[in-house]
């Protein structure tokens, strides 16, 4: 069976196919990415980024916490390795320039901590 990329209609990207209430199919929708990141500090089950000075961008408009059903983090290596984790939720505030990476549980959490090193780059998508 052939795996689908996208569905478009009338020239407009469909991100959710549903047939009656049942969703059938779904797209990870690219957000943002930052580059060359420092070590997150913890904060209960959240990682939080300082973002002074980094290069990225990130949208954060047309999503809320409550619709996400889950984020792809794709970790990109100075040593040009990739590594794909996940999370409950991301974000950024414009105010005090961090990011926030929000993590279902510990073990979750883990993962992502075991696969980042400092100076990676992070890109992130949506479902």
């Amino acid at each position: 069976m052939a795996t689908r990329e996208g569905i478009y209609v009338g020239g407009k990207d469909i991100v959710e196919r549903y047939v009656g209430d049942k969703l059938v199919w779904s797209k990870w929708v690219y957000i943002g990415w930052f580059q060359y990141l420092y070590n997150p500090i913890e904060s209960g089950n959240y990682l939080i980024f300082d973002l002074t000075a980094k290069g990225g961008r990130f949208n954060n408009n047309y999503r809320d916490e409550d619709k996400v059903k889950e984020i792809k983090i794709r970790i990109n290596h100075s040593n040009d390795t990739i590594a794909t984790v996940y999370a409950k939720y991301v974000y950024t505030t414009d105010k005090n320039l961090k990011l926030y990476v929000k993590f279902l549980d510990d073990n979750q959490k883990q993962i992502f901590k075991n696969n980042f090193a400092y100076g990676d780059s992070l890109y992130f998508y949506f479902k």
